[in-house]
């Protein structure tokens, strides 16, 4: 019991770290840039680089978040699709009847990873 909790908590840190990792390597990327801007003259490329940095640098973290955390994953996609439909048509020639039937998405489960 105690070796599949440890296993667990290794497999939570892992995630944790990769995490933090991407956000902390974007967000030094940034600063690096933004400081040597101020100091040399920059070309038209590097200002283009800078600019994209800066836009990662505030839009990447919750694609991260999402992409590493699949009950966080679970409740974005319960949001994103909330209902599913289903379409049935019958394949008699006389009768041209369809039939909509709205079936709502499962809950999602709970992790706490």
């Amino acid at each position: 019991m105690l070796e599949l909790v440890a296993n667990h908590l290794c497999s939570f840190i892992f995630k944790l770290s990769i995490q933090t990792g991407i956000i902390v390597v974007v967000h030094t990327t940034t600063g690096i840039t933004y400081a040597l801007s101020q100091y040399i003259a920059p070309s038209d490329s590097f200002l283009y680089f800078v600019q994209v940095a800066w836009q990662l640098l505030h839009g990447i973290p919750p694609f991260v978040y999402i992409a590493i955390n699949p009950s966080l994953r679970a409740g974005v996609w319960h949001y994103a699709a909330p209902i599913r439909s289903a379409m049935f048509m019958t394949s008699s020639a006389s009768s041209k009847v369809t039939t909509i039937a709205v079936v709502p998405a499962p809950k999602p489960s709970v992790h706490l990873s």
